[in-house]
């Protein structure tokens, strides 16, 4: 058996193919206009990135102007109030673990990671790298273990823990002078 043929005259020649409509488009007219508007295209964006390069450099050397005095007035202050007290708090911590030997070590390990954590988090606070909140959180962790976990733990006076709460709550207070500080730092880099 054979099978009919099926021959259409005509049907491949009834619509142009894609490549007919291209070479249509792709007219003298078309080739001049889409030139005439890459050329110009091409030329606003030049002019766009070298505006942006000039505008970016300016920004530049403010940033480095402004950083620059920065470090001339942090010079010449010395370093902000809650940064000393961040120090002498974690200090002050390590000495009262260290001045009660009866008290199992276990004991000071949440507060004294506490006081370390609260003068690292001050001292970013202070740079712009870290967020005031945190320290405020470390802040109220030491208060809250000296005025509430250490007595429900112990019922043994601990000397200094007067002071250390003083602290913490002195840094909590000067936390508000760091604010606009990193806010500053933030900006300039």
């Amino acid at each position: 058996m054979s099978e009919p043929q099926t021959d259409v005259s005509g049907a491949g020649t009834a619509a142009p193919t894609v490549e007919q409509m291209a070479q249509n488009l792709s007219g003298q007219d078309v080739n001049s206009a889409l030139s005439d508007f890459e050329q110009r295209l091409a030329k606003m964006m030049a002019d766009a990135e070298k505006g942006f390069a000039q505008q970016q450099a300016t920004l530049d050397a403010q940033r480095a102007q402004l950083a620059g005095q920065i470090a001339a007035v942090r010079q010449q202050t010395g370093p902000p109030a809650a940064v000393v007290l961040a120090e002498s708090l974690a200090q002050r911590v390590q000495s009262i673990a260290s001045a009660n030997p009866d008290i199992h070590p276990a004991h000071f390990l949440g507060v004294t990671g506490q006081a370390a954590r609260l003068n690292d988090a001050v001292g970013a606070a202070a740079t712009g790298d870290g967020p005031v909140a945190d320290a405020e959180r470390l802040a109220n962790g030491v208060i809250s273990w000296f005025t509430r976990a250490h007595p429900r733990a112990s019922s043994k006076f601990l000397e200094g823990a007067h002071e250390a709460v003083s602290e913490a709550e002195r840094i909590l207070e000067s936390l508000g002078e760091l604010a606009p500080v990193a806010e500053a730092i933030a900006a300039a880099v």
